[in-house]
């Protein structure tokens, strides 16, 4: 039996990556968008004071990235969990988030070695097509954030784990394709 694809997104915000994933109907995506939009209201919410305490994370005091990373692990371990579920079940996942640093992408990989095959889907746009795209969606990140994510990239490598990279540039056209075979 053919092992499930797990394709992990990776772009700057506003990139193109949540539009990308329309080229695969059929495959189950999973984002930290889509869990925090069901957990906390709202996707762009990072998290919620009630979340925090009922989680054992006093929030007094702390600054807003404080009780942003404080939910981090909680949303993304939900994204993961649906992943493996998908994956368990034979379907094709998409990962959809920005995951431009490679240990968290390797994080996200990890339970899946043996049971899917990886991909790593780079939407290359740059950050002043990026800066320009957010202005025009109806949920803003801003240009702090994708120049802080600019800054942090690391290009996805084989070495990571993944079987296959590609990379496309922002109107969606494949650039590069590297594989490893196993």
């Amino acid at each position: 039996m053919k092992k499930p694809k797990l394709m992990i997104m990776i772009g700057l915000p506003a990139s193109g990556k949540s539009t990308f994933t329309a080229r695969y109907p059929d495959a189950c995506i999973c984002s930290a968008d889509q869990v925090r939009a069901e957990w906390f209201g709202k996707e762009d919410l990072q998290y919620t004071e009630d979340f925090l305490k009922e989680h054992g994370i006093d929030p007094e005091g702390k600054t807003e990235r404080e009780k942003e990373k404080s939910a981090h692990p909680y949303v993304w371990g939900e994204v993961k969990r649906r992943a493996m579920e998908a994956v368990a079940e034979g379907k094709d996942v998409i990962i959809d988030g920005t995951n431009t640093q490679r240990f968290n992408r390797k994080l996200l990989m990890e339970p899946f070695r043996t049971s899917a095959q990886l991909y790593g889907i780079w939407i290359n746009t740059p950050p002043e097509v990026c800066i320009k795209w957010d202005a025009m969606r109806s949920r803003h990140v801003g240009e702090e954030v994708i120049r802080r994510h600019a800054g942090l990239f690391e290009e996805p490598t084989l070495e990571e784990g993944f079987q296959v990279i590609e990379v496309y540039d922002q109107n969606g056209a494949l650039v590069f394709r590297k594989t490893r075979s196993e």
